[in-house]
């Protein structure tokens, strides 16, 4: 595939006990950063989560979608999700008093990392955990463990230069059920044989980290910063504010703007709009 697209590249390895996935999240990443307007400390924790995401999408079905919210308990959220197909998307936001930590997040009593699978079937399934560090890597190891039961190593990089991110990906190394105990060590240990990952991804690409870990590849996809919203959706934002309180603000205005807080798409609404939505 192109440089310029981000690539989730699917492995096996150790007699194929061991699932590995390599990503590639440059362009994705500069895509979400240039959308959110992020600082180089905002953008690599937005960044990080961004890719763990991609991961765990990366074993959905098609019509099935995941969310994923970081809190740092101090105000600061990074908010992703992403489906099936790898269209991902996500915002982070920040209050006057979050934590500013360039490789992560604050660690704190109350910050959580919150994961929902919506399969279409049934209700949501919901995980949550304490942040362990201010590593996002760290961190989703932990709800790895502790909300699905299965260790997984991960590592992530990120390296920026002014508003570009010049490397953005992952490796997740993760024992099958069944394999013997003590893999998961060795799993550790491959991520430690990778040396400085984002150099690694940058000059040698995912191919290269899969002959460092003699990893037999399976495929690779295509990841896309898609959003979902549309005028309709943001024609339903309009309709729960009621109908007095919309012509207020449009008389007052103008217009009515409505904001995707993942893409920043911006809707407009004028008084006919809002007079037709409310007519129909």
């Amino acid at each position: 595939m192109p440089k310029n697209v981000s690539t989730f590249c699917s492995a096996l390895l150790c007699g194929g006990t061991v699932s590995l996935a390599v990503l590639d999240t440059t362009a994705l990443v500069n895509e979400g950063m240039k959308r959110q307007g992020l600082s180089f400390s905002d953008a690599e924790l937005f960044g990080k989560t961004l890719t763990a995401a991609t991961y765990l999408c990366g074993w959905l079905k098609t019509e099935s979608e995941i969310f994923v919210s970081l809190h740092d308990g101090k105000g600061g959220r990074v908010g992703v999700s992403g489906d099936g197909e790898l269209h991902m998307r996500g915002y982070l936001d920040r209050t006057e008093n979050s934590a500013k930590v360039g490789n992560g997040v604050g660690k704190t009593e109350v910050g959580t990392l919150t994961v929902v699978r919506n399969d279409g079937v049934g209700l949501p399934f919901s995980g949550t955990c304490e942040l362990v560090s201010d590593d996002v890597a760290e961190n989703f190891s932990a709800y790895f463990l502790t909300s699905e039961q299965r260790p997984t190593a991960i590592g992530l990089c990120m390296k920026t230069e002014g508003e570009k991110c010049l490397v953005s990906g992952g490796v997740f190394l993760q024992p099958l059920p069944g394999a013997e105990e003590g893999l998961f060590g060795e799993c550790k240990a491959g991520l430690s044989r990778i040396g400085d990952l984002a150099e690694r991804l940058r000059t040698e690409g995912t191919d290269g980290i899969l002959r460092i870990l003699h990893a037999e590849k399976i495929g690779v996809r295509e990841v896309k910063f898609q959003c979902r919203c549309s005028r309709e959706r943001a024609a339903s934002a309009i309709l729960s504010l009621g109908k007095e309180n919309a012509l207020a603000a449009v008389r007052a205005e103008g217009t009515v703007t409505v904001t995707c807080p993942e893409c920043k798409e911006t809707y407009l609404f004028t008084e006919p709009d809002i007079q037709t939505l409310f007519g129909k």
